[in-house]
């Protein structure tokens, strides 16, 4: 049985985020943003349902460069549903 391709929920971590600010005179770091970038779009296209977490924007708040958090910070604004992390998360520390 073939899932379908709409209505999936998509996490995209830190490092996800941050791919587009990588040396993109790479083929692979190139690749991955491209890939990144079309997951994005399906996203923002409501296809597809982008899930944050407060982790998420925990560790983009504490990205050392400016202009990077910032451009993370604008993607995240636009993220379908953001996950708590409740008293059964903070006990696993």
């Amino acid at each position: 049985m073939k899932t379908p391709f709409y209505n999936w929920k998509i996490y995209l971590d830190t490092c996800c985020l941050n791919r587009s600010s990588n040396d993109q005179t790479q083929t692979r770091i190139r690749r991955e943003t491209e890939a990144i970038q079309t997951l994005l779009k399906y996203c923002f296209t409501e296809r597809w349902l982008w899930i944050t977490s407060d982790v998420l924007i925990f560790e983009v708040n504490n990205t050392p460069n400016q202009i990077q958090r910032d451009n993370m910070r604008v993607q995240l604004d636009r993220a379908y549903q953001n996950v708590s992390v409740g008293a059964i998360e903070n006990t696993r520390g």
